[in-house]
């Protein structure tokens, strides 16, 4: 919204061009007046001092008319300046109609319960690891392969695993959710990946979770489907990074929301409770047999997306 707002100075220059005119023609009338009478006056030489002292007074009511008629201008000024700003204190429809838009944004905001939108993953960690500090009971990581959140060297990475292992250490139930191997290569082709590139992705990341964060494996599950959604849950906030199509989502924009808005309620129904569904598996005992099997689960994928891009009867016709 753009307001054209001039200055009252700029809008009254004609204003005070008429004002200043009108003391000018005001003096030298004056001065006109006092130059004839004194002229008038001095050459009585019978009363030369009354005669100076009418011209003095002349010339002090010449200055006093002056003085009265700038007064009377600066207050007509004051005046037109006052009646400028009251004017621009009152809206217009069209700023009326564009300040509703802003406050119907503003509601729509507080509604959702939204925190804050962020471009990256990256950005948004920065942002949540306060609500990572402050939960006492659980917190609730839903991904992928956890490719980003265990392994990425940046800064933000680096804070978020820390602060994930202090609140673990601490007695705070940190629970995973990844994407069970055996459907993993159905975003390979999609993301250019190589087969079983992201199936070997999460089984290293359960040998770290394991093997060095000593996360218990009751508290680690992989999910029967394809991801949609990373998400961190705590008892007041939720951090969500979509999965686009074509590429990982830890590079794509983030949203932080507030428990209280339907956001956070929506999500943590339909999206976080994939945790206790039959869709989730525990984590086999031997990830090494897990390993093992991901030949056959790239092998399993492959034959599914032919058959789904053979040519059919319909295709042929």
């Amino acid at each position: 919204m753009k307001l054209d707002i001039r200055l009252p100075v700029e809008q009254s220059a004609g204003t005070a061009i008429r004002i200043y005119a009108k003391r000018l023609v005001v003096l030298l009338s004056v001065t006109l007046i006092n130059f004839i009478l004194i002229g008038w006056l001095l050459p009585v030489r019978i009363y030369p001092v009354f005669s100076l002292i009418i011209a003095f007074s002349l010339l002090g009511g010449a200055m006093i008319a002056i003085s009265l008629h700038r007064t009377t201008s600066r207050t007509s000024y004051v005046k037109e300046y006052e009646a400028e700003v009251a004017r621009l204190q009152k809206p217009t429809q069209s700023e009326i109609a564009e300040y509703s838009k802003e406050f119907f944004l503003l509601k729509s905001v507080r509604e959702a319960g939204l925190y804050g939108i962020y471009s990256t993953r990256q950005d948004a960690f920065a942002s949540f690891i306060k609500f990572l500090i402050d939960e006492p009971y659980e917190i609730l990581v839903v991904g992928s392969s956890l490719l980003g959140v265990l392994k990425l060297p940046d800064k933000e990475y680096e804070e978020i695993r820390k602060v994930l292992y202090q609140r673990k250490e601490s007695g705070v139930k940190v629970r995973f959710l990844l994407t069970h191997p055996k459907i993993a290569d159905l975003r390979a082709q999609q993301e250019n990946r190589s087969p079983k590139g992201i199936g070997i992705e999460i089984i290293d990341s359960l040998k770290i979770l394991i093997n060095e964060w000593k996360i218990p494996r009751e508290d680690i599950r992989l999910y029967q489907g394809t991801p949609t959604c990373f998400g961190l849950r705590t008892g007041k906030a939720i951090l969500l990074n979509v999965y686009p199509y074509m590429i990982q989502a830890y590079v794509s924009p983030c949203l932080i929301v507030l428990k209280g808005g339907y956001i956070y309620s929506q999500f943590d129904n339909s999206h976080f409770r994939a945790w206790t569904s039959s869709m989730a598996l525990p984590v086999p005992s031997n990830l090494g047999e897990l390993g093992e099997q991901l030949d056959v689960f790239a092998k399993n994928i492959q034959n599914l997306m032919d058959s789904s891009t053979s040519p059919t009867v319909s295709d042929s016709v």
